[in-house]
């Protein structure tokens, strides 16, 4: 067999330095590359020489500690069809060719199997593919000795000698668009290897940019190629690996059925990977849930499939804070992991599947299901000891711990995660130190020794934000998120300790912490104290900080001019209650809702009946959310489909739950400042229902805020006043997007357009790709109401400019911005359309006029981002539209949305709604809202108070005292 295969000009060894680096490091790398190669090529000669059976000995070595080589398994086919073993020819042909198509050795193989399986005519297809990938055009000689040798050994030599006839004419007729693609490659690597990545990504570029020449039969093949760049960079430990991945996934959907399920995989892995170190677990979460049906065509061999499934199970690992049945999901994939590497005998992912496998045991509520993770952690941990991964013994011995704990034995458990958690603080290592500080700090907790808890919640709270501190941006945000547990309980041991203090400077810690960084840009905050906070408030204001643990359980921190007053507040059943009477319905009467668990106290499991010992195991965050959704549907039903006892119950348990409990403390204020957590920020607490019927809002004025550091900055932002009253935009006209791309209707669909639209930010480019597929091509609904509504707002000011359809522009308002006129303006009113994008919350925002085409660079979408970098002056933004309050909630952040940015981009107090609002309902509240505030002196939050109790006591007539005309809006910052 020709040897071109490993020589540096063939792709596949270049492949091989992938696999090999995914275990080792460097400077082990350089001496099992060395090692590789000579065994490799003593084995080669063996076979040269005709001595088989010693060649097959060597390389089957070989592919047991290098199964992802594809060299391996073309020189393995070569020898077995010499024998004349064709199925086992074959069988390695074929798991050559899934690990790299685009590699010619692989090709060729491939082809000459087929060809002495007297299979001509798909023979003849992979011999022209090979002759197409040949990488330097001068293996024709090579081809030469590969057809005599097999005509030597009779395999089958009429076939074999038609096909080395059309081997000749055909290799000098070849398309020679490989040769640059091949050149490219190599220049990129030669760049990589130096260093030198933003040339090597250029190189890379143009040799995807090759296939444009290439046959339209072998475009399939830049999955491969483009997979192979991505890996590359991985291993550089280089963030160009996502978009090259993306690429690849991109080019797969364009091939089904011809990508390699390998290198798609493979792509699928490097973008859940390049998640994970964003610490956004669901989009990586998301990516492995839509690839993961192509694993059972993944090659046997190779460390692709043991990738793939170790990322997606640190994926749903993560996001058990989320998900409390996470862990069921993790069991199979686990175990899979734990068969497909014992058959590969690799030790690393071996004994990560054993970790996990313990893991997800350890969150089963059933006992004998948690002992069993005792088990599979100590089998990770002799198989990691006895293959010396040290490291990884570190990073098992604590989940054993864990194990110790629920079975029983809590001194070992608390003595092994603060030893653990030392150790990795003194190693650098400050992950795992920040993981071992807060599980030792769970132990105590859950004895009830909150003192002894404290502080190593505090050290694991200490940690987190040292590693914070060394990224930006949303990389920030995710941190935070996946590693808050900490500081909500560190919240609620100093709330159990009646420390108010105590909980007031975490729950600042925990919670808008990036908008607070990003409104204090130019200085370093320090934290708001609680009595420069308390000096802040007024005489009439409670502040009231919520903070929500496991379902059920609210903190509310209390917080007067005079006083602190933390309340920990366990009300399990009251949702399990409201969960049996409302959801556990909806479910049972929905026949394809799906993984739901209905509150039974007695659940059956493998024949067992287990009886549930307290409420708390009833209820989810999930049912939590749920019930959320449909308190909200409740809201905005104008229809009376649901009934009004429905709605009057769901009020008035959060009104249970969230304000009577700490009415005593509140006392004779008359002002409410809520600090909402989680979901509580999509709830209107003016909606909420007293025993005596009362809303809220008829007790106290209510207003909102992130944090106690975003009340003080925008507390103390004050504008000058020559500026003018008024600016609104309203009315603007839409048209048909020239843009078009299918509507969205599946899960697979979203990830891919999250790819594309994170892609679509790696390389700024515009989304209208994006939009088109979330709310079609066709024009928006035209809103008269928003100009009638500008044009009616504008009449109540002496000085104000306003900008109606065609002249309400995404250039417009920029260009304001960039001029400085932005700033000249009290208010700002936006009336028009808005949407919210959790899935892809940077795409969040409002809509300007939108053109058939691109106007000025501009898309005619004011995103969030593009929001927050407007300058105003403004004492109050209005955003007259749908849904502008909502946007994604990342736990220790908050909702990332629209409030935020205009809050960033200037604006002290921010008015915007929680659903779809009416055109004649806005009217009448903007209206009375200015007028109050204009003609009346009172403040923006005082005139939101006094209308919505105008709508409640019928004041614009009775269909207007409905909660939809009234409850959406809320009121942010000063």
């Amino acid at each position: 067999m020709c040897s071109s295969n490993v020589h540096t000009k063939s792709i596949g060894f270049y492949l091989k330095a992938f696999l090999l680096v995914v275990i080792l490091n460097s400077s082990a790398l350089i001496l099992k590359a060395q090692d590789f190669n000579s065994r490799f090529q003593s084995a080669w000669q063996l076979s040269n020489s005709g001595k088989f059976d010693e060649a097959l000995t060597g390389f089957n070595a070989l592919v047991k500690e290098y199964p992802g080589y594809p060299g391996l398994h073309v020189q393995l086919s070569w020898i077995y069809l010499i024998k004349g073993d064709m199925p086992q020819a074959i069988a390695f042909a074929d798991i050559a060719y899934q690990l790299n198509q685009a590699d010619m050795a692989s090709a060729i193989i491939k082809a000459y199997v087929l060809l002495g399986a007297n299979r001509k005519d798909e023979g003849i297809q992979y011999l022209n593919m090979a002759i197409w990938l040949d990488p330097d055009g001068a293996n024709l000689a090579n081809l030469e000795k590969d057809f005599t040798e097999l005509i030597k050994y009779k395999v089958n030599p009429p076939v074999l000698k038609e096909a080395w006839a059309l081997t000749q004419s055909s290799h000098l007729q070849r398309n020679k668009a490989f040769l640059t693609i091949n050149k490219n490659l190599v220049q990129g690597d030669q760049q990589l290897t130096s260093k030198n990545y933003s040339a090597a990504k250029l190189s890379y570029d143009k040799a995807l940019s090759g296939f444009s020449q290439a046959p339209a039969e072998y475009q399939f093949l830049k999955v491969a190629v483009a997979n192979r760049i991505a890996e590359t960079f991985y291993n550089a430990g280089q963030d160009f690996d996502f978009p090259f991945a993306t690429n690849a996934l991109d080019f797969a959907k364009l091939y089904p059925g011809k990508a390699s399920a390998n290198s798609t995989i493979s792509s699928a892995f490097i973008v859940s990977e390049h998640y994970q170190r964003q610490s956004d677990f669901e989009k990586g979460l998301a990516i492995c849930k839509s690839y993961a049906s192509l694993l059972t065509s993944v090659a046997t061999y190779g460390d692709v499939k043991a990738n793939f499934l170790l990322s997606y199970l640190k994926n749903l690992n993560l996001s058990q804070q989320s998900n409390q049945y996470a862990w069921q999901s993790m069991i199979p994939l686990a175990t899979t992991l734990r068969q497909v590497t014992n058959t590969s005998a690799n030790a690393f992912y071996h004994a990560s599947a054993e970790n996990l496998l313990g893991n997800a045991y350890s969150h089963s509520l059933i006992p004998v299901d948690r002992k069993k993770s005792a088990f599979y952690f100590q089998n990770a941990i002799f198989i990691a000891k006895q293959n010396g991964l040290d490291n990884l013994v570190d990073d098992i011995s604590p989940n054993l711990a864990l194990s110790y704990w629920q079975n029983g034995d809590k001194v070992k458990a608390k003595q092994i995660w603060e030893e653990a958690g030392n150790k990795a603080k003194a190693a650098g290592k400050l992950g795992d130190a920040e993981v071992n500080f807060n599980n030792a700090g769970a132990a105590f907790y859950t004895t009830g020794d909150f003192s002894s808890a404290a502080p190593l919640f505090q050290k694991a709270v200490d940690i987190t934000e040292q590693i914070r501190q060394s990224l930006k941006g949303r990389e920030k945000i995710l941190y935070l998120q996946k590693n808050v547990s900490a500081y909500q309980f560190l919240i609620a041991s100093h709330a159990k300790a009646g420390n108010g203090k105590g909980v007031f400077e975490v729950q600042n810690r925990d919670r808008a912490r990036l908008l607070s960084e990003t409104l204090n840009r130019k200085v370093t905050p320090e934290a708001a104290s609680l009595q420069g906070f308390q000096n802040l408030l007024k005489a009439d204001e409670a502040a009231l900080f919520y903070s929500q643990m496991e379902a059920g359980t609210f903190i509310i921190n209390v917080v007067t001019k005079e006083s602190v007053s933390p309340v920990y507040l366990e009300d399990f059943q009251r949702w399990v209650d409201i969960k049996k009477q409302y959801l556990d319905l909806i479910h049972k009467a929905d026949a394809k809702a799906v993984g739901y668990k209905p509150a039974n106290e007695v659940f059956e499991q493998d024949g067992i009946k287990y009886k549930v010992k307290n409420a708390a195991q009833l209820i989810s965050h999930t049912d939590m959310n749920e019930i959320m959704e449909l308190t909200r549907e409740c809201l905005q039903d104008l229809t009376g489909a649901i009934p009004a006892e429905v709605t009057q119950k769901l009020l008035s348990a959060y009104y249970q739950s969230l304000i009577a409990p700490v009415l005593t403390k509140v006392g004779a204020k008359k002002k409410l400042l809520i600090f909402p957590d989680g979901i509580l920020n999509f709830l209107p607490f003016e909606a909420l229902i007293a025993p005596d019927n009362s809303f809220l809002i008829q007790k106290f004025d209510v207003r909102y805020c992130q944090s106690a550091e975003v009340f003080k900055t925008v507390n103390l932002r004050n504008y000058s006043t020559p500026r003018k009253s008024f600016l609104g935009m309203g009315g603007a006209l839409y048209e048909d997007m020239s843009e078009s791309a299918s509507p969205l209707r599946s899960p697979d669909q979203l990830v891919n357009l999250q790819e594309l639209a994170d892609e679509n930010v790696f390389n700024n480019k515009p989304q209208r790709e994006i939009y088109a597929a979330l709310f079609g091509s066709k024009k928006m609904n035209y809103l008269p109401g928003t100009l009638q509504e500008i044009k009616n707002l504008s009449t109540i000011f002496p000085d104000k400019d306003v900008f109606y359809g065609t002249d309400m522009t995404e250039n417009r308002i920029k260009q304001m911005s960039t001029s400085g006129q932005l700033k000249n303006y009290k208010v700002l009113h936006l009336a028009t359309h808005g949407f919210a994008v959790p899935e892809i919350p940077e795409l969040s925002g409002i809509a300007m006029c939108i053109f058939n085409k691109v106007q000025g660079g501009e898309d005619g979408y004011l995103t969030a981002p593009e929001i927050s970098n407007l300058k105003l002056n403004a004492d109050l933004a209005v955003l007259s539209a749908c849904e502008t309050g909502l946007g994604k909630i990342y736990g220790g952040e908050g909702v990332s949305g629209l409030t935020a940015s205009l809050l960033t981009a200037g604006a002290n107090q921010a008015l915007v709604s929680l659903w779809p609002v009416s055109d004649e309902g806005t009217m009448y509240f903007m209206t009375g809202l200015y007028t109050l505030t204009s003609k009346e002196g009172k403040s923006y939050d005082e005139a939101a108070s006094i209308m919505k109790r105008k709508f409640i006591t019928g004041e614009f007539g009775p269909q207007f005292r409905h909660f939809n005309f009234w409850a959406p809006y809320v009121n942010y910052g000063k």
